[in-house]
């Protein structure tokens, strides 16, 4: 459920910020897709950093830091968003929301995997994929239909009535993050837990 919940945010953001830049912003697609380059290059360094925190330190605390983090960096990108929001302030806010998502990625896959019994290693790989392609789909289906339906119900002209729909999707999704610090409560404490399995599936075929 919580890596439900992180591919639902991270699909969101992608996919509505530059819908933002383009019909709201009134930037060009490179303006746009540029955007979210720091982003992510940031997710994927922090991604390597967080795989040697959980090795030390266990994935509870790591996920729980990183929804708190994803819903602060998401209720500040929301109140930024104006039709005319600074492009490098867009850029850093991205880019930090990134970084949370890319210290989760990790702990969130190896718990996943360690709380599977070695039987059903095999299958793993696939149903994680299966779950992050179905969360980033919901999500975005679910915001896309929340952010026209308050474009379509605002009496305020268009660029203005999309801007209402968006924030209105990114409040959404601050809501959705800080449900996910919530459940983060409620995750096992297990250190160095996949390692173990990994080797027995392994001995096992």
């Amino acid at each position: 459920m919580i890596g439900v919940i992180l591919f639902i945010v991270m699909a969101g953001v992608e996919l509505l910020l530059p819908i933002y830049a383009q019909n709201v912003r009134e930037m060009m697609l490179r303006e746009s897709g540029l955007l979210l380059l720091p982003g992510a290059l940031l997710m994927g360094v922090s991604g390597v950093i967080s795989g040697k925190i959980y090795d030390n330190f266990g994935g509870r605390y790591l996920i729980r830091i990183g929804f708190l983090w994803i819903a602060v960096v998401l209720s500040f990108l929301t109140m930024v968003l104006t039709a005319r929001a600074s492009y490098f302030l867009l850029m850093g806010i991205y880019a930090m929301l990134m970084t949370g998502v890319g210290f989760m990625m990790t702990p969130i896959t190896a718990l996943a995997m360690a709380s599977l019994p070695s039987s059903m290693m095999n299958y793993a790989s696939s149903m994680t994929t299966t779950i992050h392609t179905l969360g980033m789909s919901m999500g975005g289906a679910l915001l896309i239909t929340l952010m026209t339906i308050t474009a379509d119900y605002s009496s305020v002209s268009f660029s203005v009535n999309m801007l209402k729909g968006f924030q209105a999707s990114f409040w959404a999704l601050t809501v959705i993050a800080a449900g996910g610090f919530f459940l983060s409560f409620f995750v096992p404490y297990n250190q160095g837990s996949a390692q173990p399995l990994v080797s027995e599936s392994r001995q096992a075929s």
